[in-house]
């Protein structure tokens, strides 16, 4: 989970990088260039940004349901231990 929370962020900076864009933060400075322009590249990076998105989401919705599972069909208390 964390390698890709932390590899997701970099595949976009490197896709707009790659797609000669600029990549505003928070309005305040553009973040620089890592890559040249390569459209081509940039659009599998970007795919590989969005399946890396969806893997991330797909893992919090599994969490949930873990979680749920455990609360309402095992009862075993792990949410009363997680929230403390």
């Amino acid at each position: 989970l964390y390698v890709i929370l932390i590899v997701m962020p970099i595949l976009g900076w490197a896709g707009v990088s790659a797609f000669d864009a600029p990549l505003p933060v928070f309005g305040l400075f553009d973040m620089p260039a890592i890559l040249d322009k390569d459209r081509e590249l940039s659009r599998v990076l970007l795919d590989w940004h969005e399946i890396v998105g969806k893997a991330i989401f797909a893992l919090v919705v599994v969490h949930i349901a873990a979680a749920l599972f455990h609360q309402f069909v095992k009862k075993d208390g792990l949410i009363r231990r997680m929230i403390g």
